[in-house]
């Protein structure tokens, strides 16, 4: 509990440093809110904490693309959200919430007992019972390269719109579409760039999707500053890479430094991946406001 203290104070302590940062006298709005942009996993309640951030909200607050939470009062740990805050009276207010789901799609079980839905295998919650093949799911959780770890696992009473939300990463030249393992047809995003997050909701098949909507990005308004829980992608062969989930790019030299398999939280602006720091550094106690530091570029 102690530890979880320190953790929580920590994010408390940076976002006071972020919130400074990003709200010069003389910066003006431009095409959307201004406020902070918390993307990441709901971990506690009577309010929402999000990477350690404790969000008020109003309980009649509409969810944007929610499947499993229509208001903000029905929302429950292992949600993943993308919500825009804003300041009031020294504590983060949600002005809009968004309910981020990479999958929703029937499941499949393949020999070796491993979940698969549209295609994309999915390391389900431990402790709990998994589902069946067949079953209608709606997957709240973070991509790990190309699989999902997911934090919740929700059964529908019935077949919906499917839907995949994830990142876009290197695609062979005249391969498909791909996002995770799931093959995308119909509709495909023509100037979409590395890092970009696509959602698209259609038609479920076993490896795939028939896309009859397509969406790119991760909110209708604009945020100065974004955090964002994730992990963090393969870089391609030009050293590009982004914190999955996130809509931020960066570049490396040097590849084999990005590690893949640790959870991060990342922060940035304008389309850029500032700085990102691994979960077990910040339990370890470390100076994360010096370590990541969201301050961005004027």
């Amino acid at each position: 509990m102690n530890l979880l203290r320190t953790i929580v104070w920590l994010f408390a302590a940076l976002w006071l440093s972020i919130a400074t940062a990003a709200e010069p006298d003389d910066e003006e709005k431009e095409g959307g809110i201004l406020g902070t942009g918390i993307v990441g996993t709901i971990t506690g309640l009577g309010s929402i904490v999000v990477n350690g951030q404790t969000i008020e909200f109003d309980p009649g607050l509409a969810i944007r693309d929610g499947v499993t939470a229509a208001t903000a009062d029905a929302l429950a740990p292992g949600h993943t959200v993308a919500v825009v805050a804003q300041k009031e009276d020294g504590a983060w207010r949600a002005v809009s919430i968004r309910q981020v789901l990479p999958l929703v799609g029937p499941v499949t079980v393949d020999l070796g007992g491993q979940l698969r839905v549209l295609g994309t295998q999915i390391v389900p919650p431990s402790g709990e019972e998994p589902p069946l093949s067949g079953d209608w799911v709606a997957v709240s959780g973070l991509w790990q390269d190309r699989q999902v770890v997911a934090s919740r696992l929700e059964r529908l009473a019935s077949a919906q719109t499917a839907r995949i939300e994830g990142s876009i990463l290197e695609q062979a030249p005249g391969s498909p579409f791909v996002v995770g393992d799931t093959g995308i047809a119909g509709i495909v995003p023509q100037h979409a760039e590395i890092g970009d997050v696509v959602r698209a909701f259609g038609t479920a098949g076993q490896d795939g999707l028939e896309a009859t909507r397509l969406e790119t990005g991760l909110f209708l308004e604009t945020p100065s500053v974004v955090l964002v829980e994730g992990y963090l992608s393969p870089p391609g062969p030009a050293g590009v890479y982004t914190l999955l989930g996130s809509n931020l790019i960066a570049f490396t030299q040097n590849p084999t430094m990005i590690d893949t398999r640790i959870r991060q939280f990342g922060c940035g602006r304008s389309g850029e991946l500032d700085a990102t720091l691994p979960t077990e550094a910040a339990a370890q106690g470390a100076d994360i406001v010096e370590m990541l530091d969201c301050k961005g570029r004027p």
